[in-house]
């Protein structure tokens, strides 16, 4: 989860260049590499937090599910829009 912080980091940050504002507006050439570069990191973190909450046991909240992958054994057309996640709180 760190590596995919820093890797973010890397490819949006300043590095001590100028700032490009509104870079996250839609629209924006900026936003493609931004949101590029999140949903990688994204991604990274579902894979992690899946593996927390499998090993753990624990109740993932549904925004924080949104980002846990799919178990790759399920039918892709399941009702079950999340067959691997664990148990959501609501």
């Amino acid at each position: 989860m760190r590596a995919a912080c820093q890797a973010f980091l890397e490819r949006v940050g300043t590095d001590g260049g100028e700032t490009v504002l509104y870079a996250n507006q839609h629209g924006h050439w900026a936003s493609w590499t931004f949101y590029s570069a999140l949903g990688e990191m994204r991604g990274a973190f579902g894979v992690h937090v899946a593996k927390i909450a499998a090993e753990f046991k624990l109740d993932v909240e549904d925004r924080l599910a949104e980002i846990l992958p799919a178990r790759a054994d399920t039918d892709s057309d399941d009702d079950d829009r999340h067959p691997a996640r664990p148990a959501r709180r609501k």
